[in-house]
């Protein structure tokens, strides 16, 4: 069975951050409540303990997104730099000796 295309899971790759990323504020959002609830005496030591849980969840899928999306822009980036730097060809070079002189 075939994969889709290359450009198709190159989309699905890039959009980890768009996708993830309410998740992530989501998650922040239910860490600092936990904490407001833990400081106002609400169940003190389980709020702390969701507090911390959820950040280190928080933090391990923050610090893999963001990873994850800067060896993306750094492949993408070499793929850039082969492109630019790549000599031209022999047909080219031929085509530039043909082309009109100054008279």
């Amino acid at each position: 069975m075939r994969r889709g295309a290359p450009h198709q899971r190159r989309f699905a790759r890039g959009r980890l951050l768009i996708i993830f990323g309410p998740v992530l504020a989501l998650g922040v959002f239910t860490v600092l409540l936990a904490l407001a609830a833990g400081l106002l005496g609400f169940y003190r030591y389980e709020m702390y303990a969701v507090a911390v849980a959820l950040g280190t969840m928080v933090m391990l899928l923050a610090v893999f997104l963001f990873y994850h999306q800067t060896s993306e822009r750094r492949a993408s980036e070499r793929l850039l730099n082969r492109r630019c730097t790549r000599p031209r060809k022999s047909s080219d070079r031929a085509r530039s000796n043909f082309s009109p002189s100054r008279p």
